[in-house]
């Protein structure tokens, strides 16, 4: 294969990834994809918060690939499940953009509105994780949430 024709596939790939990244940021937020999410769930659970606390930690690099900010909002709440709360976006009045993942399906009651133009999550007992509006469920356990002071 001649140089001019591998560095045109190089090239094609580059540009292939780069398109990939901004589709897969479109749809999962900045703050990190479903799989990223679990990544950090999975290293949050390890860091023994004591139940009903809630953290932000610094998430390594190690631990998952996560744009911009370097840091998850974890919660164990205090029959023992996990959240977290990876923000991709922050705005006025501490509005933000983000993903929230689970070691589990939500209780019953922490859905709140399922089927209303603004469903809602409300876990814990202290912001962030009040009234974290759902943009999208991707399943069970991963949500694409949003929180709006108005």
């Amino acid at each position: 294969m001649s140089r001019s024709v591998t560095e045109g596939a190089g090239y094609f790939l580059h540009i292939a990834r780069e398109l990939l990244g901004l589709v897969r940021e479109k749809l999962f937020g900045g703050g990190g994809s479903p799989e990223a999410c679990e990544a950090v769930l999975r290293w949050a659970a390890e860091q023994d918060l004591p139940p009903g606390a809630a953290r932000v930690l610094d998430v390594p690099a190690r631990v998952a690939s996560l744009r911009g900010r370097r840091t998850a909002h974890a919660l164990r709440t205090s029959d023992g499940r996990h959240f977290v709360l990876l923000k991709s976006t922050g705005g006025w009045k501490g509005n933000f953009e983000g993903t929230l993942c689970a070691d589990g399906p939500l209780a019953p009651g922490e859905f709140v509105g399922e089927h209303d133009p603004r469903p809602y999550i409300s876990v814990g007992d202290a912001s962030p994780w009040q009234e974290l509006y759902v943009r999208r469920r991707i399943d069970e356990r991963h949500f694409e949430v949003y929180f709006d002071l108005n």
